[in-house]
């Protein structure tokens, strides 16, 4: 009988070890799982924050091309009023100097 309950026994060990090494792979194949997700999910959050940050981006950029515009045109408004007194006077040296301004 001594035989027959250390085969027992073994059969025994072997199938908690055996359950044991299926809750490891398990727990190793869910945790690997829970990293996978959490990659695409904070990838997807990092791409809408790049998102985000280039309209502002884009935005500032507009805004500042629009700054540049209206003090470009108020500069040849003012150039162009000034060329035009200025035809008046005869003073043809002075003209030229307004148009390499401009």
């Amino acid at each position: 009988m001594a035989a027959q309950q250390s085969t027992e026994e073994i059969v025994e060990r072997a199938k908690r070890l055996q359950g044991d090494r299926i809750v490891a792979i398990r727990t190793v194949g869910e945790t690997r799982q829970k990293l996978t997700s959490l990659r695409t999910e904070t990838d997807q959050e990092l791409a809408e924050v790049q998102g985000r940050f280039a309209a502002r981006i884009a935005e500032a950029e507009r805004a500042y091309m629009r700054a540049l515009r209206l003090v470009g045109h108020q500069m040849s408004s003012a150039k162009l009023g000034s060329l035009s007194r200025e035809e008046g006077s005869g003073s043809s040296s002075h003209v030229s100097v307004d148009l390499l301004a401009l």
